[in-house]
């Protein structure tokens, strides 16, 4: 079960990664597959992240409700 949230955590990083040429973005994979501990962590990550990014903006919007 680890190693399939692994791959999993893996697999979307590397979507994310794509996504927005090279900008990693945690809150996806936190938000999505609501894995409690990263969902509290990438949350926590954002909200020290520049709040000047729009996609920032969205991510704490959406942590707020968790």
């Amino acid at each position: 079960m680890v190693i399939a949230e692994v791959s999993l955590f893996i697999e979307v990083l590397t979507l994310e990664q794509e996504r927005h040429k090279g900008t990693i973005s945690c809150s996806y994979f936190a938000v999505n597959v609501k894995i409690s501990f990263l969902n509290y962590y990438c949350c926590q990550r954002d909200e020290l992240s520049s709040p000047s990014n729009r996609e920032n903006a969205t991510t704490l919007s959406a942590c707020s409700l968790m």
